[in-house]
């Protein structure tokens, strides 16, 4: 389970990465920062190996993904950040559960 997990977290790590954004080309500065506002916490929890630390980063992933999810809720535009975000959810989830021993 351990190596699915790790497994799990390249790809992420992998798909999550700035040059996926940088490589569009057609992304404005603001909204590179935007995502990344939630990216990055995100990112660093993927890493963390310490528990105390990831489980600050998973609430900061989590509330940044809320507070982004809240700018773009009156937005037709955005949905590959939409999905991105639908996907970094289920990998928190995923974390809090396997990583940090929480139900729920």
């Amino acid at each position: 389970m351990g190596q699915s997990l790790r497994g799990k977290t390249t790809r992420l790590r992998t798909h999550f990465g700035l040059h996926e954004l940088a490589s569009a080309g057609r992304v404005r500065m603001y909204d590179l920062e935007q995502a990344m506002s939630w990216k990055q916490p995100f990112l660093q929890a993927l890493e963390e190996s310490d528990r105390q630390k990831l489980g600050e980063l998973v609430y900061a992933s989590e509330r940044a993904i809320f507070l982004r999810q809240q700018e773009l809720k009156n937005s037709s535009d955005h949905h590959e950040e939409r999905s991105e975000m639908s996907v970094a959810e289920v990998a928190l989830q995923t974390i809090r559960t396997h990583k940090l021993g929480c139900l729920g």
